[in-house]
């Protein structure tokens, strides 16, 4: 996982694919929502009015073959993160879908607020739009890291 301002993703040492997709945040021009193709195994999905949930309401998730890039545009959540192997299949994986959910509870909480990205690499279990019911404009990237 990586958590940091947008300013600072050149610090990283990421390659082509999570740099087209930086180029993608820092570039934003309030697009409308909806998913956008970057480029070969990177895309953008704009979300707008994405309401934050309480995470006891909220499926834990894993990817096997995208990584995530968690951007906010305005307004605010917390991104659960998981590092822990105790959880409980809730429903198996999906390879059109690149998911995996779970049951667990053994969660760590990041603020994420506007000018804020997270990544989350394959297999980090996490719960994403957790609070107490706001809503927020947020850009959910993918970037393939496997076949």
């Amino acid at each position: 996982m990586i958590y940091d301002r947008l300013e600072n993703y050149s610090r990283y040492p990421l390659n082509e694919k999570f740099l087209k997709a930086f180029e993608f945040l820092e570039n934003y021009n309030e697009e409308e929502p909806g998913r956008y193709e970057i480029c070969d195994g990177v895309y953008a999905t704009v979300r707008s009015a994405v309401k934050t949930v309480p995470l006891e309401e909220r499926t834990i998730e894993a990817h096997t073959c995208y990584a995530d890039v968690q951007y906010i545009i305005e307004g605010s959540e917390w991104i659960g993160i998981s590092l822990s192997n105790d959880y409980e299949v809730l429903k198996p994986y999906s390879v059109e879908n690149d998911v995996t959910y779970y049951k667990g509870n053994q969660i760590e909480l990041f603020p994420m607020k506007s000018g804020y990205f997270m990544v989350i690499f394959p297999h980090e279990k996490h719960a994403p739009s957790v609070g107490d019911g706001e809503e927020l404009k947020k850009i959910n990237m993918k970037v393939r890291i496997k076949d």
